[in-house]
């Protein structure tokens, strides 16, 4: 074995590059920070791999300046499927993972990390009281940060929100067992999100945010069928305080999931991709699968529609995915999708994948890239065109943006950073546009001063919304800028 176990895949030439990782980062938790650099936290320890260090206590960095990854520092714990999440001033906190490999015990702290001293250690935080409680062995939790700066911690069943001094200032209602008698951590694995944002028509401020649970498995489920069902609840601002409408459950049309991967799109709707219909995450155990029955259809969710109809089905896809795929949006708008190794599966295993799904030709292993193609944007529809845009926007300010086509908004979308089933970077924020002209010029607003946690500073994918479809809101493909603070 070498050390050759990351890669860059370039887009626009089609070429793969093979990137020498003296660490083995693998089950890692990763994250994009401020200056586009991909951070590597925790890992593995593989007994037959000589070549590479034991990653589970340390962060690492990709440059990518230099094309080359870079030992930064080590952490209080080794931490096997952990989550970081960008937290205030840019700083990474890290929650969840294990020492050990499919076993416990919980760490029972979390750890701060600042990239701008990267070589200086972490220091340890205290876990929120109800979501150590309720999240289990604590495998890739769903942690985020709110708009004002609060801390949202997600751990199977229930969880809490912290203060910036990480008091626990909020519970999560309780999920209804009756309706939801599902886990959502690994290996119960769902994906969950943090729906599009939408700004207040006057301040800009950000003051409602839901978070979605698609899929997951029932506690014990070796072999059993996967949920069929999501949680949303939607939150808001009242006062100094944060106050929610309760958990409402819908069906998936049916579809069942376990391990699938939620994209946010830049119109505010949710790509469901991939995963089972059965069982639980995780790799083979001996010659059995965990997880069976791949899905073959994409599940599209609008959270602007009623009730009851929220949920709609594509047509079935051309390359199946499951335990260690992931899926991404990309700058096009489509979204891709890479990787499996659990995809070889035949026979009662396989289910009734219908004859036109293209199976891997490496067995388990898949190592070819697909693109999903939402509705809105596909082939003839008419959608807004971006003929420039500034590269850097100050926050708080008033950009402009030159365009051809229809415009009825814009969006941020911060790259992505996904893996297992949880994008660790995942944020889409409608903006507010200030004004469009007919010949081609608008104007948007920055997101606000006043809530700097709402959008944290570095990159993000910018896109123009453009006319409303039978199918959805069509958008622009995307352009990078950088989001900076006035110094």
């Amino acid at each position: 074995m070498d050390k050759q176990s990351a890669g860059i895949f370039d887009l626009n030439k089609n070429e793969s590059t093979l990137v020498i990782t003296p660490f083995d980062h693998f089950c890692n938790g990763p994250i994009l920070l401020a200056d586009g650099n991909p951070a590597l936290v925790g890992g593995y320890d593989e007994p037959a791999n000589k070549a590479q260090t034991d990653a589970r206590k340390w962060i690492s960095i990709y440059d990518h300046n230099q094309r080359k990854m870079f030992n930064m520092t080590s952490m209080f714990y080794n931490r096997w499927y952990p989550t970081p999440c960008l937290v205030k001033d840019n700083k990474v906190l890290i929650v969840g993972g294990t020492y050990n490999i499919d076993k416990g015990p919980q760490i029972p702290v979390a750890e701060l990390w600042d990239p701008t001293k990267p070589h200086s250690g972490t220091e340890q935080v205290p876990l929120p009281p109800t979501f150590q409680k309720s999240s289990g062995l604590n495998w890739y939790p769903f942690i985020l940060m709110l708009p004002r700066g609060e801390i949202l911690w997600w751990g199977d069943r229930g969880g809490s929100i912290t203060d910036a001094n990480w008091n626990e200032i909020y519970k999560f209602p309780v999920l209804p067992n009756n309706t939801f008698p599902y886990r959502t951590m690994y290996p119960c694995t769902s994906s969950i999100v943090l729906s599009a944002m939408k700004p207040d028509g006057e301040t800009g401020e950000y003051n409602d945010f839901s978070i979605i649970i698609f899929g997951g498995a029932p506690d014990g489920s070796k072999g059993a069928l996967a949920s069929p069902a999501s949680a949303r609840l939607d939150m808001f601002y009242c006062g100094h305080n944060i106050c929610d409408k309760g958990w409402v459950i819908e069906d998936m049309l049916g579809q069942r999931r376990v391990m699938p991967y939620a994209t946010v799109l830049p119109n505010g709707k949710v790509l469901v991709h991939a995963g089972g219909q059965a069982g639980i995450a995780g790799w083979k155990s001996g010659k059995i699968y965990k997880s069976t029955k791949p899905a073959y259809r994409d599940l599209m969710y609008n959270p602007y529609a009623p009730l009851g109809k929220r949920f709609s089905l594509s047509a079935t896809l051309g390359i199946i995915r499951m335990y260690h795929s992931t899926s991404c949006l990309d700058l096009s708008g489509k979204v891709i999708s890479a990787g499996c190794e659990t995809c070889g599966m035949t026979g009662a295993d396989a289910g009734d994948l219908p004859a036109n799904v293209s199976r891997s030709p490496d067995g388990d292993l898949d190592y070819r890239i697909s693109f999903a193609v939402p509705a809105e944007i596909g082939p003839g529809v008419e959608r807004p065109v971006i003929i420039s845009a500034p590269e850097v926007i100050t926050r708080g300010s008033v950009f402009t943006i030159l365009y051809t086509g229809t415009v009825t908004g814009a969006t941020l979308a911060a790259p992505c950073a996904n893996t297992h089933s949880i994008n660790m970077n995942q944020k889409v924020l409608f903006l507010n546009l200030v004004s469009v002209s007919s010949s081609g010029v608008a104007q948007v607003q920055a997101p606000p001063l006043s809530q700097p946690a709402a959008a944290h500073a570095g990159y993000y994918q910018l896109f123009l919304l453009g006319t409303q479809t039978a199918t959805g809101q069509t958008y622009s493909q995307g352009v990078w800028v950088k989001l900076v603070d006035i110094n």
